[in-house]
């Protein structure tokens, strides 16, 4: 039966992007999703203040004391912000083919 709103079952929801995550498996436990989605968050969050300390050490006058390193934060973050994208993808694709997750960091089982 074809879901629509006239049989009382919802429509489907349009086509989520980026189609190659969404695209494979089934939805996750949305706890993990969740987890996954406030990581990458966080992340994103550290690269952004990162990044806008480039533009506030320029607009300080400070650039000139530390050597001109507005250009390299701003290029950390966007590098920093691609990077957690892509582990982002990675990870929630991961999550909704139900295969292994690998820590980023060992785990010591001594307690």
């Amino acid at each position: 039966m074809e879901r629509t709103e006239d049989n009382g079952m919802p429509p489907l929801p349009p086509e989520r992007w980026p189609r190659w995550v969404y695209g494979a498996g089934q939805d996750p436990e949305p706890r993990q999703s969740r987890a996954n989605r406030r990581a990458s968050a966080a992340q994103l969050a550290t690269a952004a203040g990162v990044g806008g300390l480039g533009p506030a050490l320029h607009l300080l006058g400070q650039s000139n004391s530390l050597g001109g390193v507005e250009r390299p934060l701003v290029a950390a973050a966007l590098a920093a912000a691609i990077v957690v994208g892509v582990r982002w993808a990675s990870t929630e694709r991961t999550l909704r083919i139900r295969a292994f997750v690998v820590a980023s960091t060992p785990r010591s089982d001594n307690g």
